[in-house]
């Protein structure tokens, strides 16, 4: 405290001097009386230079307004003000809390007034750089065109909602912050959004797709990025996109997609056709081995993707056919070894056929191996093992099957039990084991089932 040459009572003294804020204490006139260090200090004053002198005099700028508070408290009122500014000497604002009041002289009249400063500037300033955060905030979400929920986690009550969503959703920001998150979700989606939660939970974030209802009823699919955050409270940060212009999009390629499929089918469809007529004694044997195929891989577990690539492939693996003369191919007779190796050229023709052709799938390669056998000793190249596909092992077998139990030029019909008798000889020699086994399990569906082999 600073000592003033005049005679102050001792407890006065005590109370400025152990004050965590800055004090002065003032006559009547407003000359100092006692002022602690912390004054001091807070408002670049010079002990020496306030001794004795008036408040006015130290500080010439104080306004009118104050003279009018230094009255009043002369009067006997207390008087207090929050985030006053004050400039100091050195041109620096500072934000104080204030309180002026009365004290009294022994005789209880008003000797003058005690003024209590609290320095408020650090905490102005960190309120002032959360109001600009919270303003860069709000300004980020309410310009972005995604629209933004804040989730409570205990209820699913929205907390806060963007004007973007606002616009989406077609209610009015009031309806949405009395709803829950369940009532913007399509109720089919229900369950796979509750999945989505759980890995949310478990790792913290997680983006998906979903389906929201306007507030007239319509749907509208949305991409969702939700982060789980539990300081400083439990809540979800969702931020939503409108994909409905995407997923018309995905559409129209889909349906673009299906169509060049299916242009893509009556092609291969009308190349089988075309084989069938140069070689009319096999007719719908590429359509049944197909079929046959795809029936093998589904026992062994193949996509139906997959399955259907088989069907595709069964349906041309001889359309190497075409560049062998038709008197070969119509012999009622046994074929002579020269005759059997022009045959054997079908697969290599075929490939050569189609592998310019921009299939998704190997269908080339497929039917370029669909002779080849498991021990090395198919053509055209001797493959064995594990550098055949597994497509064309499977075809391999459906090929023998269908082959054996269909009638040929040279030959009746064998039957379904000896093309499964000469795939069980050869199990894992020339054929593959799973798709011979895959055969097995056809056949029980035959016997237990009806299921028919197509014709």
């Amino acid at each position: 405290m600073v000592p003033l040459p005049f005679d102050c009572h001792e407890c006065i003294r005590f109370f400025i001097e152990q004050s965590p804020t800055a004090v002065a204490m003032f006559d009547r006139e407003m000359r100092y009386l006692a002022a602690s260090r912390r004054w001091i200090d807070d408002y670049g004053l010079d002990a020496e230079a306030v001794v004795g002198r008036s408040h006015y005099e130290v500080f010439p700028e104080i306004s009118d307004a104050w003279r009018d508070v230094h009255r009043r408290a002369l009067a006997g009122e207390t008087i207090h003000e929050k985030n006053s500014r004050f400039v100091r000497r050195d041109g620096s604002v500072q934000w104080v809390n204030w309180e002026i009041r009365p004290w009294y002289t022994s005789s209880r009249a008003v000797g003058g007034v005690v003024l209590f400063a609290e320095d408020v500037t650090a905490g102005r300033h960190a309120s002032t750089e959360l109001e600009r955060r919270e303003a860069r905030y709000r300004a980020v979400l309410e310009t972005t065109i995604e629209g933004f929920l804040l989730i409570r986690s205990e209820d699913g009550r929205i907390a806060e909602v963007n004007d973007a969503y606002v616009q989406l959703s077609g209610y009015r920001r009031d309806e949405l912050l009395a709803m829950r998150i369940s009532d913007l979700e399509a109720k089919e989606s229900h369950g796979e959004v509750a999945a989505h939660i759980a890995r949310i939970k478990e790792h913290g974030h997680d983006r998906f797709e979903t389906v929201h209802r306007r507030k007239d009823g319509s749907p509208w699919p949305v991409e969702i990025a939700v982060t789980h955050t539990t300081t400083p409270e439990d809540l979800y940060f969702a931020f939503l996109l409108d994909i409905t212009q995407r997923k018309q999009a995905e559409a129209r390629v889909a349906d673009y997609v299906e169509q060049l499929e299916q242009s893509m089918l009556a092609t291969l469809a009308a190349v089988a056709n075309m084989v069938e007529q140069r070689d009319p004694y096999t007719a719908g044997h590429e359509r049944r081995t197909g079929i046959i195929a795809g029936d093998i891989a589904r026992e062994l577990g193949y996509s139906a993707e997959q399955c259907r690539v088989l069907q595709l492939a069964g349906m041309v693996h001889d359309i190497g056919k075409i560049g062998v003369p038709v008197e070969i191919l119509s012999k009622p007779g046994r074929l002579t070894a020269v005759e059997y190796e022009l045959v054997k050229t079908h697969v290599e023709r075929g490939y050569e056929i189609l592998k310019d052709v921009r299939f998704p799938w190997p269908i080339a390669d497929i039917i370029r191996q669909h002779h080849e056998r498991m021990d090395g000793s198919g053509y055209p190249r001797s493959l064995g093992g594990a550098d055949i596909l597994p497509e064309a092992r499977i075809l391999a077998v459906a090929d023998v099957l269908e082959s054996m139990a269909s009638h040929r030029p040279y030959r009746p019909a064998l039957g379904l039990e000896a093309g499964l008798r000469e795939l069980q000889n050869h199990r894992g020699v020339k054929f593959d084991a799973d798709a011979v086994d895959a055969v097995d399990a056809l056949l029980r569906l035959i016997r237990e089932q009806q299921y028919e082999l197509p014709r």
